[in-house]
């Protein structure tokens, strides 16, 4: 069965970037980083980007408290 997820939008990882000050190319790297880790371990790819997304606000968020 073909994984038919697609990226997340445009505008979420501009709002996350917003929301952590963090530069937009900052967050689209970490967001790649993210989502090529969960595909290596994935055996149910449905869910890859909201993870990768949630990881990538999780790592920001994090950093910004610091």
């Amino acid at each position: 069965m073909p994984n038919v997820e697609q990226g997340p939008d445009q505008a979420m990882l501009e709002s996350l970037a917003r929301d952590a000050h963090a530069p937009m190319d900052q967050v689209l790297a970490l967001y790649q980083r993210e989502r090529d880790a969960l595909a290596r371990e994935a055996t149910v790819p449905n869910y890859i980007t909201l993870l990768a997304v949630r990881r990538v606000r999780h790592q920001l968020m994090s950093a910004s408290q610091h």
